[in-house]
């Protein structure tokens, strides 16, 4: 997995398990990994896809190692919320 993105499945691991939802902006994630999520990231609700499949997609595979899933993007607003699925994808 790109070091990036394993800024934000370690995040994602601190948070405390009694939260099961957990909305980031666009910006907090940026600076979470300290880049630039790609642009791809803000026009396509795709890119937010949870797929088990995730090989070649290392932010969903980031986000579903620790526990969470993409309920609701919002492209216009760059807001994304995750829900916590216990032991799901780990």
């Amino acid at each position: 997995m790109r070091e990036k993105y394993q800024k934000l499945q370690k995040f994602m691991n601190k948070t405390p398990r009694q939260v099961t939802t957990l909305t980031l902006s666009f910006d907090q994630i940026e600076v979470l990994i300290g880049a630039q999520l790609p642009k791809s990231a803000g026009r396509y609700r795709q890119w937010w896809a949870n797929q088990r499949d995730n090989q070649r997609r290392p932010q969903a595979r980031a986000w579903m190692r620790a526990g969470f899933k993409v309920d609701k993007v919002d492209l216009l607003s760059g807001l994304v919320t995750f829900s916590r699925i216990a032991g799901l994808f780990t």
